[in-house]
């Protein structure tokens, strides 16, 4: 499987947020030891090949060490651990569907409409993958240079105000004001959030990849059945053991 997928020119990844494997205790106390296992799920953008692997934490060697193996480009959901694989990789896009998320928390905090720069930057960023899906369906090389500019000229205008009117915002709760922290966020990752404005091959979002880690809650303890994929266990394959480095590979049927 890992072959299969190091040959695709593009590969979306996502690790479960929750433990889906018996977690590692301490055999002294019987408490539940920091970085218990995930399961990180490695798919093809059409799910024609989808991995799940275990990892034995969310620790940045660990996914690091598991996407080594690839050097296409890869869309991700913001993981900073991620970054480290920039050096082998074509490229880096970042899940539109998890920014347009942060995007609609932080427009809820006010006050009034001030935060409505985030919604502009949702706007924006789905009229991009408009265009990006119509340059698709007309056999488009690329995007019009102009209304790329146009669009990406609105997003950055919209996170300079975002940034600019939450520098020093007061809010309840720790650290800088999350307004403050996504405009940041967004400057700073804003080649890779537009990726897919560029090279029309990646898709804009991760989250068919997220939606896949539910799979592995049944993968994991035996009770997949799918109707038109065939699922096969690889070299110490998951089981209701909970034994850890291993995998569940699904390929459509």
């Amino acid at each position: 499987m890992r072959d299969a997928l190091a040959e695709e020119p593009v590969l979306a990844a996502d690790e479960s947020p929750v433990n889906v494997l018996a977690p590692e205790t301490d055999p002294g106390t019987g408490e539940v030891v920091p970085g218990a296992a995930q399961v990180m799920v490695i798919r093809t953008p059409a799910e024609r090949l989808v991995w799940l692997r275990a990892l034995a934490s969310r620790r940045a060697e660990g996914i690091t060490a598991l996407l080594a193996f690839f050097t296409g480009f890869l869309i991700v959901d913001g993981y900073s651990a991620c970054q480290q694989l920039s050096g082998q990789l074509a490229g880096i896009q970042q899940c539109c569907q998890h920014v347009i998320r942060r995007c609609r928390a932080v427009t809820r905090l006010g006050p009034g409409s001030l935060q409505s720069w985030a919604t502009d930057i949702i706007t924006v960023l789905r009229e991009a993958h408009q265009a990006v899906e119509e340059a698709r369906s007309r056999e488009q090389p690329a995007l019009d240079a102009g209304l790329l500019a146009s669009l990406r000229q609105r997003y950055d205008e919209a996170v300079a105000f975002g940034i600019t009117h939450n520098r020093l915002r007061d809010w309840d709760g720790d650290g800088n004001h999350p307004g403050y922290a996504l405009g940041c966020w967004l400057r700073e990752h804003a080649d890779q959030v537009w990726l897919f404005t560029t090279a029309l091959q990646v898709e804009w979002t991760s989250d068919l990849a997220s939606h896949c880690t539910s799979w592995a809650r049944w993968a994991v303890f035996g009770l997949a059945g799918w109707s038109r994929c065939r699922i096969w266990s690889m070299a110490g394959a998951c089981d209701s053991s909970g034994a850890p480095g291993g995998a569940v590979g699904i390929a459509a049927a």
